[in-house]
């Protein structure tokens, strides 16, 4: 088999070299002018006039990293098999479609705004509470792009530092530990797991990563399977996904499932759902969010959600 990479960097080298041996060959795309794979056949195209080359040339593409034109993989997509998806390019490189999407299928993410200004930046710290974290919506990578508020009268010098057009605000999370788990999925469907990871950054780039996690509880590694299927089902994901996650003091979530184990009928109680927040703003957000994946679950109502 043939494949295609669109990107030429180290990443594209160590897929190459685990691929080799599997008889699989390769080809890079690079469109940087910089290619550093040092093997393989390299199509080095800052102009865009090789792609159709690269397609006479494969048999399926893929891609090294996420900071890659959409629209390229698209091209690609409409004649040779792109794995994982356009789609997932798109989401995973724009922090907006990625917490959009994570709330639609319940997986847990901070409360979050999106600011297009310095003023608006600080009405959403004003919002949310600081700290927060301003970020880039996209092209953000290794802690770069980013700026956290101790007050909403840091807006102006974190949008400047920034100087991004759109960022997304994020309200700090109190957490005990980062933890990731790499999950794959092949195009009949089938998923594999892999033992979640502790994860230690300096300075906003991963230095340490231990796998297994040490201490971690059966019901955390449960929780991030649930959270990570449910995304590549959605994707129609192919390929090999992580999905990092803050482990706080209550888990995974400030949202807990007790059920009761008893038989189901109309109108019986079967179970219910501890909602913990910081604040009463993030707690009504937080009851919303949860109460949509919820079936006939009415409308949340409150003096809370007057206010």
């Amino acid at each position: 088999m043939r494949i295609g990479v669109l990107g030429a960097g180290q990443l594209g080298r160590m897929l190459a070299l685990a691929g080799y041996p599997l008889a699989k060959t390769f080809v890079f795309y690079d469109m940087s002018g910089n290619p550093s794979a040092g093997l393989g056949e390299v199509i080095i195209d800052r102009d865009g006039q090789y792609l159709d080359d690269l397609i006479s040339r494969v048999d399926r593409v893929t891609y090294e990293f996420e900071h890659l034109p959409v629209d390229v993989a698209e091209r690609i997509a409409k004649e040779k098999p792109v794995h994982p998806c356009p789609r997932a390019l798109q989401v995973c490189q724009n922090r907006e479609a990625e917490k959009t999407l994570f709330g639609e299928l319940g997986i847990p993410t901070p409360e979050w705004r999106i600011a297009d200004s310095a003023e608006s930046l600080q009405a959403a710290a004003e919002e949310l509470g600081c700290p927060v974290v301003a970020k880039s919506n996209t092209e953000g990578y290794d802690g770069k792009g980013q700026a956290v508020l101790r007050s909403p009268e840091d807006a102006a010098e974190a949008w400047k530092s920034i100087g991004h057009p759109r960022l997304i605000v994020e309200k700090f999370v109190e957490f005990r530990r980062e933890v990731s788990i790499i999950a794959v999925r092949a195009e009949d469907g089938e998923l594999a797991f892999y033992p979640m990871a502790e994860n230690a950054h300096h300075e906003g780039i991963l230095r340490y990563s231990i796998a297994p996690a040490p201490k971690l509880e059966k019901h955390v590694q449960e929780d991030a399977e649930r959270y990570i299927k449910a995304l590549l089902n959605e994707l129609n994901y192919v390929g090999v996904l992580t999905l990092e996650l803050f482990e706080t003091a209550e888990g995974l979530v400030a949202t807990h499932v007790h059920l009761y184990n008893k038989g189901e009928r109309p109108g019986r109680k079967l179970g219910h759902v501890t909602v913990l927040a910081d604040s009463y703003e993030e707690l009504v957000w937080r009851v919303k969010n949860c109460a949509q994946f919820l079936p006939g679950c009415p409308e949340f109502k409150s003096t809370l959600s007057e206010q």
